[in-house]
């Protein structure tokens, strides 16, 4: 859950914070347990075009382990600009299954917009996780006969990484992996800053490095309602246009339009302490 404003110190000094020789020993010590868990076993890649899974899919490529995989996304609920980035950038090996949520059914379900409605924030949140990403996974490794998941999950972003300290778990039959589960936010960045790895747009808008890559109504890292609409608009305003046409909120957003909120470090809704 880092914050835009830590990204930036953090990049600013990233070859002293994190020397080139430092992040190669890493990434060799890593690249050697990829293939030894990842022996004998038939593995998929679950790649989100997410910084995580960019690394991750580089150093797969690097110890010879199949890339093969999939990417979960919605069929109308992504910011443009994300959408065309997926479709350019998304590698030939990773299946694209897009879950049938648009504005269509989200004018149906607009509690479902930023995780906000009753009872806060898990269900929805576990909602868009289960839909577009949880349940494509589980299809495709059970379609593919694939006994392992590799997945870019890390502890230093708050993600569940299973109940011990292995980054390996098994759930309904299929073996997750986690091979960068204890990397930190700075090696993270330093691997992306030496190999030159491209980042999808949403991480050059507003808390881009705390909400990641995701379907617009599933925006995390918000104080309110208003300030949702108010970091979507910031996104792409496009979008705040078109929900107004069936969502009250994103039209009073747009009759009293605000600046994003911007002071607190926040989580699903949850403030967090303010910046320093």
């Amino acid at each position: 859950m880092t914050s835009d404003e830590d990204v930036q110190r953090i990049t600013h000094n990233i070859e002293t914070i994190v020397p080139r020789e430092d992040l190669e020993q890493l990434c060799e010590n890593t690249i050697d347990a990829i293939k030894q868990v990842t022996r004998g076993h038939k593995t998929a890649f679950a790649w989100s075009a997410g910084k995580d899974s960019l690394v991750l899919a580089h150093l797969l490529e690097r110890a010879h382990v199949t890339r093969t995989g999939v990417l979960g996304i919605t069929v109308g609920l992504e910011y443009p600009a994300m959408d065309m980035w997926y479709r350019d950038n998304t590698p030939d090996d990773i299946t694209i299954n897009r879950a049938p949520y648009d504005m269509e059914w989200l004018a149906n379900n607009t509690d479902y917009i930023f995780t906000l409605s009753p009872p806060f924030p898990q269900t929805l949140t576990g909602f868009w996780a289960e839909k577009v990403w949880l349940h494509p996974q589980k299809k495709y490794c059970e379609q593919r006969e694939k006994d392992m998941l590799i997945l870019g999950r890390r502890r230093a972003d708050g993600n569940y990484c299973g109940p011990g300290e292995s980054g390996i778990y098994t759930t309904k039959g299929v073996t997750r992996y986690l091979p960068i589960m204890h990397w930190s936010q700075e090696e993270v960045l330093a691997y992306l800053h030496y190999y030159q790895l491209k980042l999808p747009p949403v991480y050059q808008w507003v808390n881009g490095f705390k909400v990641g890559t995701h379907p617009w109504p599933a925006r995390q890292a918000i104080l309110n309602m208003q300030d949702g609409w108010a970091q979507v608009y910031s996104c792409d305003p496009t979008i705040v246009y078109d929900a107004a046409t069936f969502c009250d909120s994103a039209k009073e957003y747009l009759d009293n339009p605000t600046p994003t909120q911007t002071e607190y470090h926040v989580w699903a809704g949850r403030k967090l302490g303010k910046v320093v």
